[in-house]
C-alpha cells in the first residue's frame, strides 16, 4: 500500500519541480479574494529546451482557502503538461528523485519501496 500524498501540495510540488528541472523561472501564483474563498491564477512562463518546448500558459483554480485556491490552478497546470512531450522527457516527481538519489550513492545500498527510500550501510 503506498501511502497517501499530500493532494493540496502535490500539484504544486509536480508543477514548481518540472520548471526546476527545465532550469526555468518557477510559476507565479497570484491569489485574490473572490467571494467567500480564492482565485489563483498560476502564469506559468515559457520553457524552450533541446527535448521541447512549452509556451507561456495560465491556469486559474478556486478554493475556499489559499492553499486550495493554489492546488486547484496547480492541478489544472499539471493535467495540461500531461500530455506534452517535454513533461514526460523531464520525469518530474518521484521517479526522477530516486534515480538522482540512487546515482549519487556509491557504497550503500538504497530499496525503493512504496514511495520511501530506505539506506543500508553496504556490507
Amino acid at each position: 500500500m503506498q501511502p497517501a500524498m499530500n493532494p493540496v501540495g502535490a500539484a504544486k510540488s509536480q508543477l514548481n519541480q518540472f520548471y526546476q528541472r527545465c532550469k526555468s523561472p518557477l510559476p507565479r501564483y497570484d491569489v485574490k479574494q473572490a467571494g467567500s474563498g480564492f482565485k489563483c491564477t498560476i502564469i506559468c512562463p515559457s520553457v524552450y529546451t533541446s527535448e521541447g518546448a512549452v509556451e507561456l500558459q495560465l491556469f486559474t483554480g478556486k478554493g475556499a482557502t489559499k492553499k486550495a485556491s493554489q492546488a486547484a490552478a496547480a492541478a489544472e497546470a499539471v493535467k495540461f503538461l500531461q500530455d506534452q512531450p517535454l513533461f514526460a522527457a523531464k520525469k518530474p516527481f518521484v521517479e526522477s528523485l530516486w534515480e538522482t538519489v540512487k546515482g549519487s550513492l556509491s557504497d550503500q545500498v538504497l530499496s525503493h519501496q512504496s514511495n520511501k527510500l530506505i539506506l543500508v550501510e553496504a556490507a
